[in-house]
Formats: structure tokens, C-alpha cells, sequence
């Protein structure tokens, strides 16, 4: 669920990002989108690893819960 939520954000936040710096993708030509889009990826990468480990964190809990009781 939060990977989810996140990436639509991040997603949101890129498209905003991209139609706002149109000018300088224009003198900068195909490098800025480069940049951008490698960026962008970074940070996806990043929020799948968190979600990940948020994940991970989450079930060890519930198991440590389960066979205490």
C-alpha cells in the first residue's frame, strides 16, 4: 500500500517537474531529460527499498506478536 501511494506521488511530482522546466530542457536540449529521468528513477528505486523494508519490518513484528502470545 505505500509503495503504491508513494510512486503516485513521486510519479505526480516528476510529471509537475518536467512540465514546469520546459524552457530549461529547451537550452539544455536532451541532457536535462536525461538527468531528470535518471532522477527520477533513483528516487523510485528508493522508495521500493523502503517499502520493502517497511514491509519486512512489518511482518517480523506481526510474527514476534503471533508466537509470543
Amino acid at each position: 500500500m505505500f509503495k503504491a501511494v508513494a510512486w503516485t506521488l513521486l510519479a505526480t511530482a516528476f510529471a509537475f517537474y518536467v512540465g514546469r522546466s520546459g524552457t530549461y530542457a529547451s537550452y539544455y536540449a536532451g541532457m536535462a531529460g536525461i538527468i531528470a529521468a535518471h532522477y527520477f528513477m533513483y528516487l523510485a528505486a528508493l522508495l521500493l527499498i523502503f517499502g520493502g523494508e517497511l514491509s519486512r519490518a512489518l511482518r517480523i513484528r506481526r510474527l514476534a506478536r503471533a508466537l509470543g502470545d
